[in-house]
């Protein structure tokens, strides 16, 4: 599979994260601070990016928390959605974008979803920049010096101030979940499945081992 908005003459950073991670964060500081165009980097979540030609490209993950990141993303499908938790529709019954949007509402397929993206990144580490994500909300200028240096790119003499972090109903995002309602059930859906959720920690906690800049 080919994405349609990856150009491999133009592409600098791909930044290759679960959704719900501090994907759009860390652009906009990137866009904000360095000498980067919008279309010089891939921003998005996908494991067919760990296949050729993108294994090319020294990748950025941003590693949180995953039950964290979880709730988040089921909780903002359901809002945008409208929808409860239903159930899983299986790949032969998916018909459009609107079933796979509904798949996301369910807390079970989030967690399965995580599982494979995680497994991905065991077997790719070696390709990959890891980013802690409480650093980057937390010290975003000491993440964004770290990636000009390993990407060799310059500064920008005066920052800009403009920010693509605001809430979307055209691109189903928010900035944060944690104020609607849904975020408070789907933390409560999530307890059902703790052993699974547990397990994607300790991979979290693993690959946290090894991060751009240690604590």
């Amino acid at each position: 599979m080919k994405l349609n908005f990856f150009n491999q003459n133009k592409t600098k950073i791909i930044i290759n994260t679960q959704p719900r991670s501090g994907t759009r964060f860390l652009r906009n500081e990137l866009l904000k601070n360095l000498k980067i165009k919008d279309t010089e980097i891939l921003a998005t979540s996908g494991i067919e990016l760990f296949e050729k030609p993108y294994n090319e490209y020294k990748q950025i993950n941003i590693l949180r928390d995953p039950k964290d990141s979880i709730v988040s993303w089921c909780a903002q499908t359901r809002f945008f959605n409208k929808t409860d938790d239903k159930e899983i529709f299986s790949d032969k019954d998916i018909k459009n974008y609107k079933d796979i949007r509904l798949n996301r509402s369910n807390v079970l397929h989030c967690i399965n979803l995580f599982e494979n993206f995680y497994e991905y990144l065991i077997k790719n580490q070696n390709n990959l920049f890891f980013i802690d994500f409480n650093q980057l909300i937390e010290t975003p200028n000491v993440i964004v010096d770290k990636i000009s240096k390993e990407y060799n790119l310059e500064f920008k003499t005066q920052k800009l101030n403009n920010s693509i972090l605001f809430d979307s109903f055209s691109t189903s995002f928010l900035k944060t979940s944690k104020n609607i309602q849904q975020y408070q059930i789907v933390k409560k859906d999530i307890e059902k499945y703790e052993e699974k959720v547990e397990k994607l920690y300790q991979t979290y906690i693993d690959l946290k081992t090894k991060v751009l800049i240690k604590e």
